[in-house]
């Protein structure tokens, strides 16, 4: 248990670095609250009772004060997290208007074929140097293979963080995964699984939700967003795709803080992916 008490601790404090680097106001301003209701509270002092069917237990005042401070503070960094998001969605939207305005075809350019697609994944996955962001409809095992898990794993040796959102749903009721997707999600697990053991420089952040979005960013090099899903074609499909590549750094880092905000956000995780990460033994 003690090997599980501490992956657990391990997983605690990935979350709250990732959760730091992108949601800083969020993070700062919980840690704030908590510590000064914990504070009052413990001024305070004493124990409030709570009684049910099987007893009564005290809780201490000190320890009320400290949730209640949290979620006063988180409440807070949120709203302000919020205003900073619109903020970069307004400047994006603004660099992308004169992007397309001035036609500059050496900073938005299109790709066309499924090889270039998959060139482009590759590369991005070679030159990434701090961060990678792959967000796709579906994840497929014809993608997510050894050689993909190998690709990522040289990222996160390097010190990339990596962001991965997949999980189209439709709006019926949803049909049962199938085999290659059930695949998918376990090479994925495999890979976080051994980036916690391996304690890589690089984060692996993979979220499973109601998800369309084909879009990759390689660090602040180059954004795609086109048609192409990145984990799920693997470029045996028949279908046309289109994709533009855009190198404008300024729209990029907006875009990048936009994303990874988004992937960052509790409401991108189960509550089974939460407690798994901080309680490995919780699905066991």
């Amino acid at each position: 248990m003690n090997t599980l008490m501490k992956q657990g601790v391990d997983g605690a404090v990935n979350i709250f670095k990732g959760s730091m680097k992108n949601r800083p106001t969020e993070m700062k301003l919980t840690a704030t609250g908590g510590a000064l209701g914990l504070g009052a509270g413990w001024a305070i002092g004493g124990a409030i009772g709570v009684v049910g069917f099987f007893g009564g237990i005290g809780i201490p005042i000190a320890a009320i004060g400290l949730v209640g401070g949290a979620i006063i503070g988180n409440r807070l960094g949120i709203s302000r997290d919020k205003d900073n998001l619109d903020e970069l969605l307004r400047t994006r939207d603004e660099i992308l208007s004169r992007l397309l305005s001035e036609r500059n075809n050496k900073k938005i350019t299109p790709i066309t074929s499924i090889d270039e697609h998959r060139k482009t994944l590759f590369e991005a996955m070679e030159k990434a140097t701090d961060t990678l962001v792959i967000l796709s409809g579906w994840a497929t095992s014809y993608v997510i293979d050894k050689d993909f898990q190998e690709r990522l794993a040289e990222c996160l040796k390097r010190g990339v963080n990596v962001y991965i959102g997949y999980g189209y749903q439709a709006s019926h009721e949803p049909r049962p995964k199938k085999g290659y997707e059930k695949k998918a999600e376990i090479n994925l697990n495999a890979l976080s699984e051994w980036c916690d053991k391996q304690k890589t420089d690089g984060l692996l952040v993979v979220r499973y939700y109601p998800n369309h979005t084909k879009l990759l960013i390689c660090d602040e090099k180059f954004a795609v967003n086109g048609s192409f899903n990145w984990l799920s074609n693997s470029g045996g499909s028949i279908n046309e795709e289109r994709s533009w590549i855009v190198h404008d750094k300024q729209f990029i880092s907006a875009e990048l803080d936009i994303v990874v905000d988004g992937l960052m956000s509790p409401m991108k995780s189960t509550k089974r992916d939460v407690l798994k990460k901080i309680f490995p033994w919780s699905d066991r």
